[in-house]
């Protein structure tokens, strides 16, 4: 029920004409008025529903309308300053291109905002149009202006390594949607500008390095070196980056064990365009096994570039072999303690093999037949006088680190 003078039509004022008046069209549920008094309005929708001419339901919202005064709502715009000619400042247009270039820092140019409106607030966003814009390019996003004399600067600055890519030998434009929009009233409106830009590659050359070692002729490994127990390894490892001259790091891996683990020298150095490192290996028993006796280690230049970091590496296998012995040797298997001639009467062996890192004489065990020990000596050059030991067969164990030498002697009395 309305109060008096008031109708469904007139509880939002307006001029009375039937085009003016607050109705919802009943095909589309359009709400259309044009009121002529500002203020805040609060009125309620209800949709009722019926079934065979008897009502089931009913829905209600409430909703608010709130009509301002607003003046014309100009639109802003924005322009991109390319250049400067005769003290004067030059703006893109369609289908120009702004190249921008890295090397040379030349990665921002200039944005200008205005609007005809007075004291109006605007804010501007950027968008990829053929790609993805993952970072933000825009010093500012939103600021005031006062009027058409006044405007807003905002700085474009591309992504240092964000780079056009190569079409049919031709660079790909990045197309990049720049909108400004205003807070005007009723609603805000905006102006878009299309730029097209050219972010030129930085081409970042490896770096290379290389030693004095030898070259691998099977090619397994870039360099080899072969020594013996004792011996040194000494050489030199260079890094360089000739074309670019960049910054430049020259580290060593060693491949499944620690270059300081195993005594070896080696110093992490860094420089710009050349620099060297030496590599000094002082070889003792300790580092050799029955199981290794090669080493790879992998010498690694890195660049430092403005974008893409590079890298080379070499590979050098260092061979560390035992001295050779003669592992092979034929005892006397008869001696005869009580002979008068002073020959044979004991038992040795003077040409037992030398020693070397994986082979060491240990000792001699010697046992009867009935497993009994009966001789132990930790001196290469033992010799046994069979002491008080009966005339028969014994058993010799000759231990050396890795291998043990098994023989039948006979003493005779």
């Amino acid at each position: 029920m309305w109060l008096f003078g008031f109708s469904a039509q007139t509880a939002i004022p307006n001029d009375g004409l039937p085009d003016s008046q607050f109705k919802i069209n009943p095909q589309t549920g359009q709400i259309t008025v044009k009121p002529n008094l500002i203020g805040l309005y609060v009125f309620s929708i209800i949709c009722r529903e019926y079934r065979n001419g008897t009502p089931i339901g009913l829905v209600k919202r409430d909703y608010q309308l709130m009509v301002l005064d607003c003046p014309k709502n100009q639109s802003p715009s924005v322009q991109a300053q390319v250049g400067t000619a005769n003290g004067q400042a030059v703006y893109y247009q369609e289908n120009q291109t702004i190249t921008l270039d890295a090397k040379t820092n030349n990665l921002c140019f200039k944005i200008w905002l205005k609007d005809p409106d007075l004291n109006q607030n605007l804010t501007i966003t950027a968008a990829g149009r053929n790609f993805q814009l993952r970072q933000n390019i825009l010093s500012t996003t939103q600021g005031r202006v006062s009027g058409i004399n006044d405007s807003l600067g905002v700085e474009v600055c591309w992504p240092r390594c964000l780079f056009s890519q190569t079409l049919d030998n031709q660079l790909v434009p990045f197309e990049v949607n720049l909108i400004v929009r205003d807070n005007g009233c009723p609603s805000s409106k905006a102006d878009t500008l299309k730029v097209k830009i050219i972010a030129n590659p930085i081409v970042n050359h490896p770096p290379l390095v290389k030693t004095n070692a030898q070259l691998d002729d099977s090619r397994k490994y870039d360099y080899v070196m072969v020594k013996k127990v004792y011996e040194s390894y000494d050489f030199d490892v260079l890094g360089e980056d000739l074309l670019d001259n960049d910054q430049l790091e020259l580290t060593a891996l060693g491949r499944g064990f620690n270059l300081a683990d195993l005594g070896m020298k080696f110093s992490r150095v860094s420089g710009i365009g050349t620099i060297q490192s030496h590599f000094n290996w002082e070889t003792v028993c300790d580092y050799l096994t029955e199981a290794r006796n090669e080493f790879v280690i992998d010498f690694i230049v890195k660049d430092k570039s403005l974008c893409e970091d590079k890298t080379d590496t070499v590979s050098v296998l260092l061979v560390l072999n035992d001295e050779e012995i003669n592992l092979d040797f034929l005892p006397a298997n008869v001696f005869t303690p009580n002979q008068s001639d002073d020959k044979n009467r004991v038992f040795k062996i003077p040409d037992l093999p030398a020693d070397n890192c994986l082979y060491r004489f240990k000792n001699i065990q010697i046992y009867n037949r009935w497993g009994n020990k009966v001789y132990e000596s930790p001196r290469k050059d033992f010799e046994w006088n069979g002491d008080n030991s009966p005339a028969g067969a014994y058993y010799y164990h000759i231990n050396y680190t890795r291998k043990i030498y098994k023989g039948v002697l006979t003493l005779i009395r």
